[in-house]
């Protein structure tokens, strides 16, 4: 273990020093602009860390900046060759995200890499989907994904139902995007709030599990509300009037009674 210590600290120290001594002489003019040659740096530190897992496979973390730096290497390699713009930019997330897949694969008690694995792995795709699919569409897509990957988190894990919430709130404000485009404004509300009150009704059906008997009040607070959006959702520029014509008829009442 001491002599892997030493190791690691003399790579690290070797290689900050040069990098410093190279970006000290860089900016005194004294030294040449890599350019490219940034790609094989670090091509070549990826290399170093995948190495520095190898030697102790316990130390997950190497894998995390060894991916970056692959991700580095590629695009470098890609804008070398002509590539560039979405492609490039999507196969640098995944390569990110790569790193997170791989902690979760080889450390299934790390379930929180699920998050940024499967965030980036989303988030990767948008470049690409950007020129196939409506802007308006791109935001549901993201966070309808990003939604998914909270849902795939619980299934694995059911212990951890707190992921329900962020997964039923993301799937909902998904679902607003095309639902506007194809509806009414109000009936997208109303599936926003239907589908809110539907992730706490999930998360009540659990309370024999776990701690959740409270969700049945925002559960039947948001679906009656949704219910009543969808249900007036076509007299909705007509509620104005009734909130004043209402109040005013029972002050008449009032008024008349009395005497």
């Amino acid at each position: 273990m001491a002599t892997r210590s030493f190791r690691s600290n003399w790579l690290w120290g070797g290689l900050l020093t040069l990098l410093g001594a190279y970006l000290l002489l860089r900016n005194l003019d004294l030294a040449p602009d890599l350019g490219s040659a940034w790609g094989i740096a670090a091509a070549v530190a990826a290399v170093l860390f995948f190495v520095m897992w190898l030697e102790n496979r316990q130390q997950w973390g190497w894998l995390i900046p060894a991916f970056n730096l692959a991700g580095v290497a590629a695009i470098s390699g890609l804008a070398a060759a002509g590539v560039a713009g979405n492609l490039a930019g999507s196969i640098f997330l995944w390569f990110v995200a790569l790193s997170f897949w791989a902690v979760w694969l080889l450390r299934r008690e790390q379930w929180w890499a699920l998050i940024p694995a499967g965030t980036l792995t989303v988030v990767g795709a948008i470049p690409l989907l950007s020129d196939a699919v409506p802007g308006e569409w791109i935001a549901g897509l993201l966070l309808g994904g990003i939604g998914l990957v909270f849902a795939f988190i619980y299934l694995l894990r059911r212990e951890h139902w707190g992921a329900i919430l962020p997964a039923g709130t993301l799937i909902s404000v998904a679902l607003m995007p095309p639902l506007a485009q194809q509806t009414e404004g109000t009936i997208a509300a109303a599936a926003l709030f239907l589908g809110l009150g539907a992730t706490f009704g999930i998360l009540w059906l659990l309370r024999r599990q776990h701690n959740t008997a409270w969700a049945v009040w925002p559960a039947g607070s948001l679906l009656v509300f949704g219910l009543f959006l969808l249900v007036v959702g076509s007299f909705a520029d007509y509620w104005p009037a009734f909130f004043l014509v209402l109040p005013g008829a029972w002050l008449l009442y009032r008024s008349f009674r009395s005497r």
